[in-house]
């Protein structure tokens, strides 16, 4: 597995010139530090900085309305991880591991001088929220999990997933993505999307940045992850939500908080009618919610955010 994400990773290294002469529509930028080339958007003003990475097929373009929202009471970083959209990891021993994708994570925060941050990486992601939050917690203010499991879960997820898209097997996993991305992208939103009326939009999204080049290095991070053992995890101390959105098909049959046996200090919150990306699909119930939590206040109307649609 791991000569397979070397050659993964020495693919992806002849695009490093490349992408550092992309455009982007937004004002996202890169950030090249030692071991990475690190495409992202810092927004917003506020004590605290919302961080998040893009929960598979989004990048950071599917945030945009999200940022702008929630940029009106925080800082918004959003930052793609080494090997997904256009970020790239320059060494290829990069094994995309829980250890791994944890380090990237901190090497972005102290390169970009953050701390004071609330920590929104969903689904998956949200392990590398509980690593820093145990290793770095001068970093951590507070947790927002997203569709995460717990580990047990999470591990019987993968594995419905791989029975129909073989993403835990090595090689097989990696080449089958990059030969159907159009099938896998417009397959994915279907299930992990119920408004039609974004769907399209977001299927537009995934499918521009692929033709510059986008990468996804899903397979590769399926298997670091859940081809291992579980990790040692402590519980959080520090304030945490959780969000679930009830029509995600892609989590259909799995236990929606079992991973509060992460964190003492919880608040979960059920979103109605959202589907895998609640907080994209309904980005003024979660900055309200955001607000309450984190800032123990309600700044947002309906007025405000009717003028940034």
């Amino acid at each position: 597995m791991r000569i397979l994400q070397r050659i993964d990773n020495r693919f992806m290294r002849g695009d490093l010139q490349y992408f550092k002469s992309l455009k982007f529509e937004n004002d996202s930028k890169f950030l090249d530090i030692d071991h990475y080339l690190i495409r992202y958007r810092l927004y917003g003003k506020g004590k605290y900085t919302v961080v998040i990475t893009p929960n598979p097929m989004n990048m950071i373009e599917h945030y945009d309305q999200l940022v702008q929202v929630l940029g009106q009471s925080f800082q918004v970083l959003v930052f793609e991880l080494p090997g997904f959209g256009f970020s790239l990891p320059k060494q290829s021993n990069y094994d995309y591991s829980l250890k791994s994708t944890t380090m990237a994570t901190i090497a972005v925060l102290e390169a970009l001088q953050l701390s004071n941050c609330i920590m929104a990486l969903p689904s998956m992601s949200g392990y590398i929220s509980l690593k820093i939050g145990e290793i770095r917690p001068d970093l951590v203010h507070g947790v927002v999990n997203i569709q995460m499991l717990n580990w047990e879960q999470q591990q019987q997820w993968a594995y419905n997933i791989h029975k129909k898209v073989p993403l835990k097997t090595p090689l097989l996993g990696q080449l089958y993505f990059r030969m159907n991305k159009q099938r896998t992208v417009e397959k994915w939103y279907h299930y992990a999307v119920p408004n039609e009326s974004i769907r399209q939009p977001y299927i537009d999204i995934a499918l521009k940045n692929f033709a510059k080049g986008a990468h996804y290095s899903l397979a590769s991070t399926f298997q670091a992850f859940f081809n291992n053992e579980k990790p040692p995890l402590r519980p959080l101390c520090v304030p945490a939500l959780f969000i679930w959105g009830d029509k995600d098909k892609t989590h259909g049959k799995c236990s929606k908080w079992s991973a509060i046996q992460y964190h003492n200090d919880y608040e979960p919150h059920d979103f109605e009618g959202a589907g895998h990306y609640p907080e994209l699909e309904q980005p003024e119930r979660f900055t309200r919610l955001m607000q309450k939590r984190f800032l123990q206040t309600d700044l947002i109307t309906t007025e405000d955010y009717s003028s940034h649609q």
